[in-house]
């Protein structure tokens, strides 16, 4: 029945969106209906303080209206009013536009303080609203109890999550998955579906998601085609998730276009339809394509069934983009080339075999909102890629298998629930759209149809995609949306929940339920503020890692303040630890190993301050991998000075395997210790003069190679081609005396990096350590050939062919290093002794590091290109800042006791009583 407003007396209020005129035939049918209800529904009233009629005194009531909601006669809470409106218009056209480059999450966090300031000053006016009042009103519809549903699942996940703070804010780039983003969507549903009153309105905030899309696809297109300067970039987000939103509103767009608007509103939705489309067909994406053509054909189904009610000429509109979408399926060429990169979005196989595995672990509500890099550590799948054993996955391939691994089996069941419901909702509109005749269906019915569609639409992505904030937002405000216009499609008359009270006991209760939530709302606003302000702090000190490393000192001091306002991200605390810790490299290199009892004293407090800060990131989340690495990497820096300090980093390295245990570098960091302790052994049984020829190791060396060579072969056994494991493998071998073994080892590894110039190039250094001078100048020469600026392969090459008596041939090798290394004093040296018929090393000392006994330019840059061990074990949704300086070894006054390090802040028992709350 079509609904009736105070408004709706004056024509103005349909001129824009609406050709519609009531006809005196559908007037008398409206008064007659409501006049029955007025009867059927009449209670006693007694007025309430502010003089208006109440229902039963301090009971609540569910109660059928017109949707008609009553006017505000105080000015003032008209200006309320106009507040909660203004407070949903803003979000839904800024939100998708809106980033700030001044912190680490562009898209995240400054749209989620967006949400949270505009959506919660809305709420706040509207709860004030209610107050003012002295009532609680709000519609009364069954999709209330799937959301209440979700929203409590979620919070009691956050209350028990692996690290409760995470699951509440969010990570950074990982915003949409917090609780208080959840909160303030849900907060905005209920504000659309409670203030957003006439179609008017409700045209109003669909065409206003138009508009801000219509920007944001404007400003992503510019960003695509390569166009600098003003803000060209895709604000929605990523690119797929531009592709979906603009699939989205194209069939908002579409609904629009189709229903009895005006004439101007009918061009705009066209064009928009155009932009949208042509978006899609820019970004090429299939999926999205599928999405569409279902849609597309449910939009077209009615329109047909609905054809013998209404002529409509535009539903040719969507049946030329169904064709068009449907060819652009099939093709395999993208029509326009674009150089667009896929994004690194886990595998749907992949991601259902971790959520099976996170079910297992933590059944009922999983690990925890924004906690999936948890799961995915403890499930990830090996021998299946590359991207598998060295990335860090923090989403899951969708939205909804991400819940699964982080809610758990009731948050799943909540979200399908919610789901389930709106779609159950969704269709049953449909078919009653169809089958009706009443013109409050035929007016206005595609908009709703478009609506509901986009929502569909958003909840087809969720299975598919993890989704990010703003499309989160569209997904909920669609909802709301669909609810109010099926509100007004509805035959029968919208339920309000209304709650009153005039007694002072009920109206203290009352008080106390809308202060409560005022109070929870200015705190979350200002809580959301101040992790803002640290974020910012944060990014000057990931910016200064770029422009100015040298001022650690200072670097350290913007951390520091990120801490002092945000004291619970425990990546703050892990990026303090490595400042620190490089500040006290730094005085080592420009002090020396001589350091001045104040030196030693700096140095001495730098260490113990890089272990206080990974102890505090361990206390606010025990079981990330990285803050058990992180502490691992403080004793590593004192492997040597300290004593026990080897069996520290051994055992933090293994805590690190708990929570990662198919993690192929924390393998290979245990094997690297391992071999460390073994060459230290080594070292003493050659300063002891025992050793001569063929090495004779002792018990401890022979343990610590074996340890070694068993974690190696750990790593290899999750990644079969892991080079530094390969690498190392051969090293334990050579320290053996096993040369032939090594040989061989090498030689598979010649098989397998078959491009690589550094594995013949290792091979020639065996054989020319074992005096096989043959052997070793065939493989610089294989070397030479996969690079030929190898420096270090045409070194040897030289002279090995100086030992031959090649004394020209080794003088070009020489000046061709010379060339590459043109202040290398030792070449220079090398070629002057050539040159006069000496040896090329009289009077030289072989480098020790005989690997690398010359770096050129054209080697460090190689190497700068391959990613580092450090980096490898490190989550890639975690931001590290990795200051440049030249790792010393730390003088052993320098080096503080276990006892210090241990006793400045107690973790044991704060650990174990963690991992049992965790458990």
């Amino acid at each position: 029945m079509k609904s009736f407003h105070p408004d709706d007396k004056k024509r103005s209020v349909n001129d824009f969106f609406s050709k519609k005129v009531f006809s005196p035939q559908s007037s008398s049918t409206l008064n007659n209906t409501t006049s029955a209800q007025s009867r059927a529904t009449r209670i006693p009233l007694k007025p309430n303080v502010q003089g208006r009629p109440t229902g039963p005194i301090n009971r609540a009531a569910t109660r059928s209206t017109n949707n008609q909601k009553l006017a505000p006669k105080n000015p003032a809470l008209k200006i309320v009013d106009w507040v909660v409106k203004l407070s949903i218009y803003l979000t839904a056209f800024l939100l998708p536009l809106f980033f700030l480059l001044n912190v680490p999450s562009v898209f995240g966090i400054s749209k989620q303080l967006l949400l949270s300031v505009i959506i919660g000053v809305g709420f706040l006016a509207w709860v004030g609203q209610m107050a003012w009042r002295n009532e609680i009103r709000f519609r009364n519809n069954f999709i209330l109890i799937p959301v209440v549903v979700w929203l409590g699942i979620y919070a009691l996940s956050t209350i028990f999550s692996a690290y409760r703070e995470q699951s509440l804010w969010g990570y950074f780039g990982g915003e949409g998955e917090a609780f208080v983003t959840l909160l303030f969507f849900v907060a905005g549903f209920l504000l659309i579906f409670n203030n957003i009153q006439g179609k008017k309105e409700s045209f109003l905030l669909a065409f206003t998601l138009l508009i801000g899309g219509a920007v944001a696809s404007i400003l992503g297109l510019m960003s695509i085609y390569g166009f600098s300067g003003f803000y060209f970039v895709i604000t929605v987000g990523s690119v797929y998730a531009f592709s979906f939103y603009a699939a989205a509103l194209f069939l908002l767009a579409q609904g629009m276009f189709l229903s009895k608007t005006s004439g101007f509103v009918r061009a705009a939705s066209f064009i928009f339809s155009i932009l949208f489309a042509y978006v899609l067909v820019v970004i090429n994406l299939k999926l999205t394509y599928l999405g569409l053509i279902i849609c597309l054909i449910v939009l077209l189904g009615i329109t047909i069934a609905r054809g013998r009610v209404e002529q409509n000429r535009g539903k040719i509109l969507p049946m030329v983009f169904l064709v068009i979408f449907a060819l652009l399926t099939l093709l395999k060429v993208p029509i326009i080339k674009t150089n667009l990169q896929g994004e690194p979005v886990l595998a749907q196989g992949a991601s259902f075999s971790i959520a099976l595995k996170s079910i297992k672990q933590k059944p009922l509500l999983g690990f925890g909102p924004a906690n999936y890099d948890h799961a995915y550590k403890l499930g990830r799948p090996i021998n299946k890629g590359v991207e598998y054993w060295i990335d860090n996955y923090s989403t899951g391939a969708s939205y909804f298998l991400t819940l699964v691994s982080t809610t758990g089996i009731l948050g799943a069941l909540a979200f399908l629930f919610l789901v389930g419901s709106g779609t159950v909702y969704f269709f049953r509109e449909v078919v009653r759209t169809i089958a009706t005749r009443h013109e409050n269906r035929t007016d206005g019915g595609y908009i709703f149809l478009g609506v509901g569609l986009t929502w569909f639409f958003l909840t087809l992505v969720l299975f598919f995609y993890p989704a990010n904030i703003t499309l989160l937002m569209l997904w909920w405000f669609s909802l709301a949306l669909f609810l109010v216009l099926s509100s007004f499609n509805s035959d029968e008359a919208a339920k309000e929940f209304v709650t009153n009270s005039a007694t002072p006991k009920s109206s203290l209760v009352l008080s106390f339920v809308f202060v409560l939530a005022i109070i929870g709302l200015v705190a979350a606003i200002y809580l959301q503020s101040q992790k803002f302000v640290a974020a910012i702090k944060f990014n000057q000190a990931l910016t200064m890692q770029i422009s100015d490393s040298n001022k650690l000192e200072e670097l350290a001091g913007k951390i520091e303040q990120a801490i002092q306002i945000d004291p619970n991200r425990d990546v703050y605390y892990r990026n303090m630890s490595n400042v620190l810790f490089a500040i006290a490299n730094q005085r080592v290199v420009e002090k020396g190993q001589d350091l001045s009892a104040d030196d030693s004293a700096f140095v001495s407090n730098m260490i113990i301050g890089a272990k206080q800060a990974v102890d505090q990131a361990r206390l606010l989340d025990l079981t990330n991998a990285d803050n058990q690495v992180a502490t691992a990497q403080v004793y590593e820096g004192v492997l040597l000075t300290m004593d026990d300090a080897d069996q520290k980093a051994i055992e933090f390295y293994q805590n690190a395997l708990k929570y990662d245990p198919f993690n192929a570098v924390l393998y290979q960091r245990l094997a690297n210790i391992y071999l460390t302790m073994a060459d230290v052994e080594i070292a003493k049984n050659q300063a002891s003069g025992a050793g001569e020829g063929k090495p004779q190791l002792s018990e401890e060396a022979n343990k610590n190679l074996a340890l070694a060579k068993e974690q190696a072969e750990k790593a290899l056994s999750i990644k079969p081609d892991f080079s530094p494991a390969r690498f190392l493998i051969v090293g334990i071998y050579e320290r053996r005396g096993e040369i032939a073994q090594a040989i061989e080892e090498e030689k598979r590894n010649k098989q397998i990096f078959f491009n690589d110039p550094l594995i013949p190039f290792r091979l020639g250094l065996i054989y020319y350590r074992d005096k096989d001078m043959s052997e070793a100048k065939k493989e610089f020469e294989s070397a030479l050939v996969l690079d030929n600026n190898y420096s270090n392969a045409r070194y040897f090459l030289g002279l090995i062919l100086d030992e031959e008596g090649s004394r020209q041939g080794a003088i070009e090798q020489f000046k061709k290093i010379a060339e590459l290394n043109p202040d290398n004093e030792e070449v220079k040296k090398i070629i002057t002794n050539l040159e006069s018929g000496r040896k090329a090393l009289d009077g030289l000392q072989q480098s020790a590091n005989m690997e690398q006994p010359i770096r050129s330019q054209n080697e460090k840059e190689l190497d700068e290109e391959q990613p580092s061990v450090s980096d490898e074990s490190t989550s890639q949704d975690q931001l590290m800042i990795n200051p440049d300086f030249e790792r010393q070894q730390i003088p052993e006054e320098a080096t503080p006791s276990q006892e210090q390090l241990e006793g400045n802040v107690s973790t044991e028992s704060s650990e174990e009583d963690s991992e049992e709350n965790n458990n």
